[in-house]
């Protein structure tokens, strides 16, 4: 009796159903997140719409400089919108471009409002740029152009460096920052040795001033020590009746004076 042949299956069949309950798997899941994503969206449609969610009340706390309305105008003022479609972070990073902005933060209040709290910059001098005065803070920031009315009280720093002085540049943080410390130094002079000096930006960046006809020269750096030299010198100029026109003290542990009746080194 013959035997009944063994019909050989192919390997590749027996992968098949395996694959197709994987294809199947993969659609099924596939239209749950399709579906999740619309419900979602429909949802966020449907909230956005009810008149409880729309903003009406936008509260700014720590404005001193800058009027409401106009910090309100320059992020995109959201009152009437949706307080789900106005973006928090968008708002937070176009009002930390302001210049008058040192930090700021925002929170989404529900149902109807948006609270932002402001840190301003805190004014510190006035920059003489050619015919334009600009209001400079702490940190040496460029942050308006001003016509003077209402900082009439704030010290004056006299720009004479090519290229102007651009609001918000941080290239030129430094020299105004020197300039601010040299400022502070002829505050703290108990002697009043400087009354009526002028500090200046000069070409170099360093620190700079003028007094009773002559150029102060301080260099980049260790300005604490320079102006305790600087102190030495004059104490010692106005003894001997002296009219230099230059004390320059850029060189360590030296100092430079100039002029027809007071030329020396120290």
């Amino acid at each position: 009796m013959r035997g009944k042949a063994i019909k050989k299956r192919k390997p590749g069949r027996r992968l098949v159903k395996p694959l197709m309950l994987l294809v199947a798997a993969g659609v099924v899941v596939a239209a749950a997140v399709f579906g999740a994503s619309w419900a979602w969206a429909r949802a966020g449609s449907l909230v956005s719409s009810v008149p409880v969610f729309t903003v009406k009340e936008v509260s700014v706390s720590g404005l001193n400089h800058v009027r409401r309305e106009d910090f309100l105008r320059y992020i995109g003022d959201p009152t009437g919108k949706s307080v789900f479609s106005a973006s928090p972070r968008a708002m937070l990073d176009t009002a930390k471009t302001h210049p008058w902005v040192k930090d700021v933060s925002v929170k989404r209040e529900l149902p109807s409002s948006f609270r932002f709290e402001v840190t301003e910059r805190v004014p510190a001098a006035l920059v003489l740029v050619g015919d334009s005065k600009v209001l400079v803070d702490t940190d040496g920031f460029a942050i308006a152009k001003v016509d003077g009315r209402g900082w009439e009280t704030l010290p004056v720093i006299e720009w004479r460096r090519t290229g102007g002085l651009k609001l918000m540049d941080a290239s030129t943080t430094g020299a105004v920052r020197s300039a601010l410390d040299l400022l502070r130094l002829l505050a703290g002079d108990v002697k009043e040795r400087f009354t009526g000096a002028r500090v200046v930006v000069p070409e170099d960046g360093g620190g700079a001033m003028l007094h009773e006809g002559a150029t102060v020269r301080f260099g980049v750096g260790g300005l604490d020590e320079k102006f305790r030299r600087l102190c030495e010198v004059v104490d010692d100029i106005r003894r001997r009746q002296a009219h230099p026109t230059l004390i320059d003290l850029r060189f360590p542990g030296k100092v430079v004076v100039r002029g027809a009746d007071a030329a020396s080194e120290g």
